[in-house]
């Protein structure tokens, strides 16, 4: 209580310091994971009102932190605190980015069946990502962000990340990387691609036999326009395939929410 004392008289700034540098390297690992994953983008959130959620979510973790700080606070130079903050950062990219690569297979399908039905001259900013994607794609990532919150995969991601900071603390060095990590990354990676093949996959081949079927028509009856056709039939094909398998694309991505919580013993493998 007297040091808080001195810190309202302007006596002691040590601990207006051990503030500024706890919460500076105990919200980076929080950001890192909302900056790679859509759920709070700056399109969603901006100004005042995303900071604001970002300290709110980052409270429990910033009292263990300041709890746990080393007793030498004060002797940390600037690099080493960016340091830390760099290895924060790393570790939250690495937390979210299983949830990450859900959204960016969904919304990868949703630009691949636009680019097939020729509609990607309507793409415009997705204010998730704060990238550029097509209508369709745009409207999938926003139905899987509101299905995340819907499905309890949000509070799937803050279990993990909280838990994160009792198997790395926030004061210890970087982990020792395993020879499994590359691998198991790129493999991560692999899946963006994988998922976008299963979603996007019954519509691509419904409207390719559909365009199939338009150019015979046009072979049997060329007084027909089949240029202008093709479009809007290969639109109407495609989202209603795609309709008719949300149902099997929702029983997937729960079963892919389920195995999001082994990731974080899957991730303590990895770090040693």
């Amino acid at each position: 209580m007297d040091r808080f004392a001195d810190l309202l008289a302007g006596r002691d700034l040590s601990l207006l310091r051990e503030f500024m540098v706890v919460g500076s390297i105990g919200i980076a690992r929080l950001t890192a994971v909302f900056l790679i994953t859509p759920f709070l983008g700056k399109g969603v959130l901006t100004g005042l009102a995303r900071n604001g959620v970002l300290v709110a979510l980052a409270l429990p973790a910033l009292v263990l932190v300041f709890n746990t700080r080393p007793t030498n606070l004060a002797e940390l130079n600037l690099f080493a605190v960016l340091a830390l903050v760099l290895k924060e950062t790393l570790l939250g990219v690495m937390i979210g980015m299983p949830f990450a690569v859900l959204s960016w297979g969904i919304e990868g399908a949703g630009f691949m069946i636009d680019n097939q039905r020729g509609s990607t001259m309507a793409s415009s900013m997705d204010p998730a990502t704060g990238n550029q994607s097509s209508p369709l794609g745009i409207l999938l990532a926003q139905l899987y962000t509101v299905w995340m919150f819907a499905a309890g995969g949000f509070l799937l991601l803050l279990d993990l990340l909280y838990r994160s900071f009792t198997l790395w603390p926030v004061w210890d060095m970087l982990p020792q990387f395993n020879s499994g990590l590359v691998p198991e990354t790129l493999a991560m990676l692999d899946r963006v691609m994988l998922l976008t093949l299963l979603i996007s996959g019954p519509a691509l081949m419904a409207m390719f036999l559909s365009e199939m079927g338009l150019a015979l028509t046009s072979r049997f009856a060329p007084q027909l326009q089949v240029f202008f056709m093709a479009m809007p039939v290969k639109s109407a094909v495609g989202i209603f395939v795609l309709i008719l398998s949300l149902g099997a694309i929702m029983h997937g991505l729960t079963q892919r929410l389920a195995e999001q919580a082994g990731s974080l013993t899957l991730l303590r493998g990895w770090l040693q």
